[in-house]
């Protein structure tokens, strides 16, 4: 059986890059079944995130990104200074 890191919710059958863009575009794919229209890999200032959408509501816009971790434990403070620290 392939071992499982402690931040690892699969087995190390694939790369990191290769679980991590196969679970990006998972979110993605359900965010566009619920008819949302869904970049990947956008450029926000000097970040480069995995996941933008944006929603009309109440006469406004809101962009939402989201960062795809596939973890088995929660992001800590420290996770998150790293990500968003650059």
């Amino acid at each position: 059986m392939a071992e499982l890191d402690r931040r690892d919710s699969e087995p190390h059958s694939l790369s990191t890059t290769a679980r991590g863009d196969s679970f990006r575009n998972s979110i993605a794919a359900m965010l566009r079944a619920a008819g949302i229209s869904v970049q990947t890999e956008v450029l926000i200032g000097h970040k480069r995130v995995d996941v933008c959408f944006e929603q009309f509501s109440f006469g406004k816009k809101r962009r939402f990104v989201l960062e795809a971790k596939n973890w088995s434990t929660p992001l800590d403070k420290t996770d998150l200074e790293t990500i968003y620290g650059g």
